[in-house]
């Protein structure tokens, strides 16, 4: 199964028997092809308030195909960067509380995008790589064409006292480390895609 992000509203492709779970409103179709699945994106991306959307398909390697053949590959990796396991490192990006996270330079492996990335947004250079914590999709249109952005994430830790410094040319105004127990109350101001990394890798997460 994939989820796809477009705006906020999740788009799944799953195969025909798998078990997909979803607390909003949704409703499924079958691949049609992918002129189909582009029209049906548009469809998403254009309205203010789509329902979530699950795709199947027999196949389902071929449905995630025919989604590269109809978008951009834009590669992006971020970080989840945890002080003594209590606090993780949000930043305040145009008005949206968020992960550190960029695109890859050429050739640049996700794992070391995901340091500079964190070290260049909040002015964090002590940052220790440990594991890796999954993977988000969403669909953006830019200059006329449509981008899928994969971004790959990385548990990160820090016992750096360095003061933090926000990367306004980025739009970034703020950097905060925050209390796991506080993390929900800025979910409500997030992106979907960040909110479902921080169910999944963050507020459920259990290190040895």
């Amino acid at each position: 199964m994939y989820k796809v992000f477009i705006n906020d509203t999740p788009l799944i492709l799953a195969s025909e028997d798998e078990e997909v779970n979803l607390d909003s409103t949704h409703k499924t179709i079958g691949f049609k092809g992918k002129k189909k699945l582009e029209k049906l994106i548009y469809a998403i991306r254009d309205s203010k308030k789509h329902p979530a959307v699950i795709v199947r398909h027999y196949d389902l390697d071929d449905l995630f195909h025919a989604l590269k053949r109809i978008t951009k590959s834009v590669p992006a990796a971020g970080g989840v960067v945890w002080k003594e396991y209590a606090q993780v490192l949000f930043i305040f990006r145009k008005g949206k509380w968020d992960l550190p996270k960029g695109k890859l330079d050429k050739g640049e492996h996700p794992r070391v995008a995901s340091v500079r990335e964190v070290q260049e947004e909040c002015g964090l250079e002590q940052v220790e790589l440990t594991e890796f914590a999954g993977s988000t999709y969403h669909i953006y249109k830019q200059g006329g064409e449509l981008c899928l952005k994969k971004t790959y994430w990385y548990h990160m830790k820090s016992i750096s006292a360095e003061e933090l410094v926000p990367q306004l040319e980025e739009d970034i105004t703020a950097v905060e480390w925050v209390s796991v127990g506080d993390i929900p109350e800025k979910l409500t101001n997030a992106y979907s895609a960040i909110k479902e990394l921080a169910g999944q890798v963050i507020l459920h997460h259990k290190f040895e």
